[in-house]
């Protein structure tokens, strides 16, 4: 009988083949290739970050200060002025406590802008303040000629009538009717 040779022994594992060691020294090594890394990367969005920041920044231009609005008393002679004319005629179309909601809402609709109309759309007149008779006493006109507050004594306090228009010399239209104690818009 003849004798059959035995297998070979089983190859060394190459290096390609090892598992990948999970020995401490191993993976700290790799931890600290991964953070040297992500700090380079830290470090170069600092620096451009800064250098974009120093080439983007330009002080601000220095600013004029801002004109004021221009207060005025009415003088008696002005109060036929048809600013006041119409200032006056939206309090006391506004003011009107004897009209109808209908007659009260078709003339004074045509005189309010459309934020004054969402406003005032569901106002009953009978419940406004009894106004008397309103007299134009000062206004304060808003520095580019597009606002107006005209103010008026009346026997309920002084009233206003903030009024707004798209440019200078274009009409006027009623933005709000400012009560007693309270502030313009515009001011």
């Amino acid at each position: 009988m003849s004798e059959t040779p035995a297998p070979p022994a089983p190859a060394a594992p190459t290096p390609a083949s090892e598992p990948p060691s999970t020995t401490p020294e191993r993976t700290t090594s790799r931890t600290r290739k991964v953070l040297r890394a992500a700090g380079l990367w830290l470090v170069v969005a600092a620096v451009v970050g800064l250098a974009a920041l120093v080439l983007l920044y330009r002080p601000a231009p220095e600013q004029k200060p801002e004109a004021e609005p221009e207060h005025s008393v009415i003088q008696a002679e002005e109060r036929d002025n048809p600013t006041v004319t119409f200032a006056t005629k939206a309090l006391t179309t506004w003011g009107d406590r004897e009209a109808t909601y209908d007659a009260w809402w078709k003339a004074l609709r045509p005189m309010l802008t459309a934020g004054a109309r969402q406003a005032y759309v569901g106002t009953d007149p009978a419940k406004l303040p009894d106004l008397g008779t309103p007299r134009a006493t000062d206004m304060v006109k808003g520095v580019a000629g597009t606002t107006l507050t005209l103010y008026f004594k009346t026997e309920a306090g002084r009233f206003g009538v903030d009024m707004s228009r798209t440019a200078k010399g274009e009409p006027w239209t009623v933005h709000r009717i400012v009560f007693p104690r309270q502030d313009s818009v515009f001011e």
